[in-house]
């Protein structure tokens, strides 16, 4: 398994971390296409750039816990609707490699694919063997995803009638949400999240080694190539979806005949000595012109940097991050919550201050740190 020189923070939300997606989208782009383009294609670059696409769905299972699973499968950038078919259990769907496949042996005559003109029979015959095993994956664990929805929603609405009608307390929907995430009657509905996910992952894996052991060096260069495209073709990953993000910028793809190096073109890693990160840190140091920032008290116990996050994004968008104190790894009941836009921080200073979260009115103030 790769080394991966990142660590999640744990107290992080997750949403916090979307730009990992773009910064993976502009390593496919800067340091695995011009290695696919090379001519005569060599096998060294299509293992090299396998070894990253498994690094890149290593990442995303390290991050898999009961408090990020929900960011995982349901990334709040990848929202837009033309999108969203080609995605399945939180990335792209795996039928996309044999769709992929076959669109490159229905096009006949193209030179850059003169590679795809001759198919011996058993490889096709393997080829569907390997899409049908794929189909009865994906379909268990679409079967398991439904199943664990059927209970997280058995206890959200155990909540939410206790909350409303036992209690008579307010209670919004996502707060009934979060409360379900950290009980432990019904955690195991997000624990089966988490495996389906990280299962998901194996499975990408496993099928896109399969389809390349069939392959020769081109076939597989070529067809490393569409998949890359793939991921670098997404809208701006790091832009909300209430804003219309512009179309990813290409403009520092290194272009074949500006790269007479491919092997090594600028920027780009030793594909023998590294694995993937990207070359700006992937999350940089604390910087010293902190977001404008607002204390949060009296905070419920249950309540964590997740919890506190989606409450207050939900109605500020500038909203970068959320943090509960903890000692002993209890709550202190008070924490922070930092905000791109001043104006934002202002409104909720005023407008959160004895809010109901996870049915106690919080307390907010000025705070800087």
């Amino acid at each position: 398994m790769l080394n991966l020189p990142f660590t999640p923070d744990p107290e992080k939300p997750f949403d916090q971390y979307d730009g990992f997606y773009t910064q993976w989208s502009r390593y496919v782009i800067l340091n695995c296409l011009p290695l696919l383009r090379q001519e005569p294609p060599l096998s060294i670059n299509n293992d090299f750039v396998l070894s990253q696409i498994n690094a890149y769905y290593e990442a995303l299972n390290r991050y898999a816990s009961l408090e990020s699973i929900l960011h995982l499968l349901f990334p709040s950038w990848r929202r837009l609707s033309l999108e969203t078919p080609i995605l399945c259990l939180g990335d792209i769907d795996p039928q996309i490699f044999f769709c992929l496949f076959r669109a490159f042996i229905q096009q006949p005559g193209e030179e850059d694919l003169a590679a795809w003109d001759e198919l011996s029979a058993p490889m096709l015959d393997k080829i569907d063997e390997i899409e049908s095993n794929t189909k009865e994956s994906v379909a268990s664990l679409l079967n398991r995803m439904r199943q664990a929805r059927y209970k997280f929603l058995d206890g959200f609405f155990e909540k939410w009638v206790f909350k409303l009608f036992c209690e008579k307390k307010r209670i919004t929907v996502s707060d009934t949400a979060a409360l379900v995430t950290v009980d432990q009657h019904h955690g195991a509905a997000m624990a089966d999240l988490v495996a389906i996910f990280v299962e998901a992952n194996q499975l990408r894996r496993s099928v896109l080694k399969e389809i390349l052991e069939e392959m020769n060096t081109k076939q597989g260069a070529l067809f490393l190539e569409g998949i890359c495209k793939i991921y670098a073709g997404f809208q701006n990953q790091q832009q909300s979806p209430a804003q219309p993000p512009p179309d990813l910028d290409l403009s520092f793809m290194i272009e074949d005949e500006a790269a007479p190096n491919a092997l090594n073109p600028p920027n780009a890693l030793n594909p023998q000595t590294q694995p993937f990160f990207p070359a700006e840190p992937l999350f940089p140091p604390q910087e010293q012109n902190l977001p404008v920032n607002l204390f949060v008290g009296d905070l419920d116990p249950s309540v964590t940097p997740t919890i506190l996050h989606d409450f207050f994004k939900q109605r500020y968008r500038s909203v970068t991050k959320a943090r509960v104190l903890t000692r002993g790894g209890a709550s202190r009941k008070f924490g922070f919550v930092s905000f791109a836009n001043q104006g934002d921080r202002e409104l909720a200073l005023t407008q959160m201050n004895g809010e109901i979260l996870n049915g106690t009115a919080i307390r907010t103030g000025p705070a800087q740190f």
